[in-house]
């Protein structure tokens, strides 16, 4: 499965997004093509997706989530997903969203401008995704973006960042939990280990990349793993792995020579030894065990 770095890699994946761009950090994407590609995702700034019509079918840790017709969900900034489909409405309807990527500079500008209270400790901080229903007041807000999306001459910064402040009042006065998420997360913040790896440990990702997305050094996540599992965190992700396997080639039709490749390993030999160390026999003899004891209660 590819892996891709969006707001970079847009224009790499997806030729029909339109985009609006302000001082080379905020990207606001027009999305009106559907696709079927499984694709690993990494989310490089606050992401607030608004679904006009369709749907989204994304895949964060071990959940699958489906989200539509008027539905805005914020991917905090550092969060990797998968994105397995985004489809027509089933009455037929082309695929309308809008996507926001919300940099920490026009958040902090917005707040220098109005009165919003900032929340110091919001209750919903943590959650790596969020989502929430809008109004007509918000489907009137994103139709006033598309004559900026199929103007040719580029759109002025000023009047641009009008436009976005304008989305951030209405998220302080409609959804202010959302708006607190973006404010609260502003800049090098720590996440929850227990979350970045329990959502990530199936992801071909280097420690250095998990320990990023915690908000810490690599010394410092090898410190603070070690103390909440008290093993090494490449072990543990290993054994993880491994359970995950398991659970697979028990409950599922998964070929055992596609297993690995689903539990994040790179190649099959280092699988099936790994496999052997771990459980003390290989995944293709469990496989044949299961199927042996399978055919004896048939019979």
């Amino acid at each position: 499965m590819r892996t891709i770095k969006i707001p970079g890699d847009f224009g790499d994946y997806v030729s029909a997004h339109n985009k609006l761009q302000l001082e080379g950090t905020l990207v606001v994407e027009s999305c009106n093509q559907p696709y079927a590609e499984k694709l690993n995702v990494y989310i490089e700034e606050h992401l607030l997706l608004c679904v006009l019509e369709g749907e989204h079918h994304i895949r964060v840790g071990e959940t699958d989530l489906v989200f539509g017709r008027q539905e805005m969900i914020l991917f905090k900034k550092d969060t990797y997903c998968e994105s397995h489909q985004v489809v027509n409405a089933p009455d037929g309807t082309s695929l309308n969203s809008v996507l926001f990527f919300i940099s920490d500079k026009l958040i902090t500008d917005f707040l220098r401008q109005t009165s919003f209270v900032v929340d110091r400790n919001p209750t919903s901080s943590e959650a790596g995704v969020t989502r929430q229903s809008f109004g007509n007041r918000m489907v009137k807000y994103l139709e006033s973006l598309q004559p900026f999306f199929a103007e040719r001459e580029p759109i002025s910064p000023a009047l641009l960042k009008l436009k976005l402040f304008e989305l951030l009042h209405h998220l302080a006065e409609a959804h202010p939990l959302t708006l607190q998420a973006m404010v609260y997360n502003r800049g090098k913040y720590i996440h929850d280990i227990s979350r970045i790896v329990s959502d990530n440990y199936l992801k071909k990702l280097p420690l250095q990349q998990l320990a990023y997305m915690s908000g810490r050094s690599l010394s410092s996540f090898r410190r603070d793993f070690l103390k909440i599992y008290e093993l090494q965190p490449a072990r543990w992700i290993q054994n993880q792995r491994l359970e995950k396997a398991r659970e697979l080639l028990r409950n599922t039709p998964i070929p055992v020579g596609d297993i690995y490749q689903e539990v994040g390993f790179e190649s099959f030999g280092h699988f099936s030894r790994a496999y052997k160390h771990y459980f003390g026999h290989t995944p293709s003899a469990e496989r044949a065990q299961l199927q042996t004891d399978t055919d004896r209660q048939i019979l």
